[in-house]
């Protein structure tokens, strides 16, 4: 999802960015052993919010 904005006579930009905004991309892991069982969620580091700002010539 993002947003952008339109400043200094359409020359400037400012943005925001972001993905995986509720962090949902995890795999499950369950590992069963002698005498003990785990459970664990793993995450992807995909969750980014970017702010920014571009200026064209």
């Amino acid at each position: 999802m993002g947003i952008k904005k339109q400043i200094q006579k359409s020359k400037g930009e400012l943005f925001f960015i972001a993905s995986d905004i509720f962090n949902t991309l995890r795999i499950k892991k369950e590992i069963n052993g002698n005498g003990f069982k785990l459970n664990s969620p793993d995450y992807y580091e995909t969750q980014v919010f970017r702010l920014g700002y571009s200026y064209k010539f």
